[in-house]
């Protein structure tokens, strides 16, 4: 069939008496184009089916949920959760979705939470933010261990709404969750917690909690629950006890010095500097004495003085700020 049809381009050609180049020309072009053609709706099939991708549907228990990649969000509907195992970020088939490509969590309507949700967030890297936390329905969950463990990129958190009356395990729970500096506990029921190790172990953004309607009674360990924290503050209530005098817990003044004054290491109840204590005595004596009860509670600082002139140091700008008064003659006595 080729060669008939190549026969009668020549012989046209022949007769017509037009420029054999020409004509091939056009045939090479008309090839080419064809060609083309063929590869562009091969491409365009192509990239329909990676658009088709960029956006996952599946269940996790008997909960529809989406995930657009384009955007980064997971919006999960109402049902039963599955274990963290079946989650889209851990499963194994080929609906899992990458962890670090998610950046929100939407809870649309009314979720049940299984009854373990130990790591049920654990490890989403990118994930910045949580919409409607409070639709997730936590009544008969026991376990909360490493549930939120190496977010880094969670900024804030609201968990008041959230019925913790079960859960007796929250080890790890904010573990490294670097970025978070605004954490909402207020309302929590925790009368079932006996295990409150490493908490909020590195989370080193965060400056103050209020643990003012927590409930500790039945908590046996605290072992490492503020380790390597900068709390400026804690609130305390009057069910809030510390468990042991293990849980690494030191409050600062970052800005003291620049405020000229210094931290003595001790802590003290907000607006009542005459009463101090070290940490070992506050842990020991919280509840327990009488200048010792619910508040807020902050590390103590006192005025910097060179010999009897008061001075501030600006480490923003590297300004050394000495008042008027009388230097103490020991050279050694200076702000350096």
């Amino acid at each position: 069939m080729k060669q008939n049809k190549l026969f009668t381009l020549f012989s046209l050609t022949l007769l017509s008496g037009a420029p054999l180049t020409s004509i091939v020309q056009a045939a090479i072009i008309k090839q080419a184009s064809s060609v083309i053609t063929a590869v562009a709706n091969k491409d365009t099939k192509n990239s329909t089916k990676i658009e088709a991708k960029s956006s996952v549907t599946d269940t996790w228990g008997n909960t529809p949920w989406t995930f657009d990649a384009d955007s980064g969000i997971v919006t999960i509907a109402s049902g039963q959760l599955g274990t963290y195992k079946t989650s889209p970020w851990n499963r194994t088939d080929d609906k899992k979705i990458d962890g670090n490509q998610i950046k929100k969590i939407i809870f649309t309507d009314t979720t049940k939470a299984p009854d373990d949700c130990r790591a049920l967030f654990r490890n989403l890297k990118s994930l910045t933010e949580i919409v409607g936390l409070e639709k997730l329905d936590t009544s008969d969950v026991t376990e909360m261990s490493a549930m939120f463990e190496l977010c880094i990129s969670l900024t804030s958190l609201d968990l008041s709404k959230l019925n913790v009356s079960k859960v007796n395990s929250t080890v790890d729970m904010f573990n490294r969750c670097k970025a978070l500096t605004t954490l909402n506990l207020l309302g929590m029921n925790t009368s079932s917690l006996t295990n409150m190790g490493r908490m909020f172990k590195g989370c080193t953004s965060l400056k103050s909690l209020d643990f003012s309607s927590f409930n500790t009674s039945n908590v046996t360990t605290m072992q490492g629950m503020f380790s390597d924290t900068r709390l400026t503050s804690i609130t305390l209530g009057d069910k809030s006890k510390f468990r042991g005098t293990d849980c690494k817990l030191a409050l600062f003044a970052p800005d003291a010095q620049n405020e000229g004054r210094y931290e003595t290491g001790k802590v003290m109840k907000q607006g009542e500097p005459q009463n101090a204590f070290s940490p070992l005595d506050f842990f020991k004596g919280y509840g327990k004495i009488s200048s010792l009860t619910p508040g807020t509670y902050v590390a103590e600082t006192l005025p910097l003085s060179w010999g009897d002139a008061a001075w501030s140091f600006d480490d923003r700008t590297g300004t050394l700020t000495v008042k008027s008064g009388t230097l103490d003659e020991n050279a050694k006595m200076s702000p350096w």
